[in-house]
């Protein structure tokens, strides 16, 4: 075999490949296919359409059609997946919050600390002023 025949070879088995894969992606165009496609509730969808802290944007992931329904861009719902951070945007707030959080010297302001989750648990504090 020839290298050219050899790639069109390739490229024949490419397209076969994307023929199958298209019919098993679904229509990413409703709000219940993208919630399944990126393994959340369309709750959460609902969530993110009223935040403005959110991984979704109109105009970019989805748009309004003539019927005031909304309508997602597939291309862009899949590149969210791909690049992800749409999952545990609470854990990276919080980990945002908790680096510039001074410990306690105090053992109960320690604790109470501990249970809201601003510092964690440790033996040794830093000597300094008590708060």
């Amino acid at each position: 075999m020839f290298f050219e025949e050899k790639l069109d070879l390739v490229l024949t088995k490419l397209e076969e490949t994307q023929e199958l894969l298209e019919l098993f992606i679904p229509d990413l165009r409703k709000k219940r296919h993208v919630a399944t496609f990126l393994g959340i509730t369309e709750q959460s969808i609902n969530n993110w359409l009223k935040d403005a802290d959110s991984p979704i944007e109109q105009g970019i992931h989805y748009c309004i059609n003539g019927r005031g329904d909304i309508e997602f861009v597939p291309t862009f719902i899949i590149a969210l997946k791909r690049y992800g951070g749409y999952k545990n945007r609470r854990e990276s707030k919080k980990e945002i919050l908790t680096e510039d959080v001074v410990p306690a010297n105090n053992p109960h302001t320690q604790k109470i600390l501990q249970k809201i989750g601003r510092i964690s648990s440790r033996e040794e504090t830093p000597k300094g002023e008590v708060l």
